[in-house]
């Protein structure tokens, strides 16, 4: 990181989701029942391939 930003990053956390399927629908459960969010409103999870480019809807 520090190499391609050109900044000493050392120190900076960065988390790494072990399981992104669960951690994404946990996410979409969590905002689809939250009390400010109607039903009405339609909440997706999408995962994001660093690879290709493209977004994979899962949920």
């Amino acid at each position: 990181m520090s190499e391609s930003a050109g900044k000493d990053a050392t120190g900076q956390p960065f988390p790494v989701v072990a399981d992104q399927l669960k951690s994404l629908m946990e996410d979409v459960v969590r905002v689809r029942s939250h009390p400010l969010i109607p039903e009405s409103v339609a909440v997706g999870g999408f995962i994001y391939d660093v690879d290709t480019g493209l977004i994979d809807q899962r949920f």
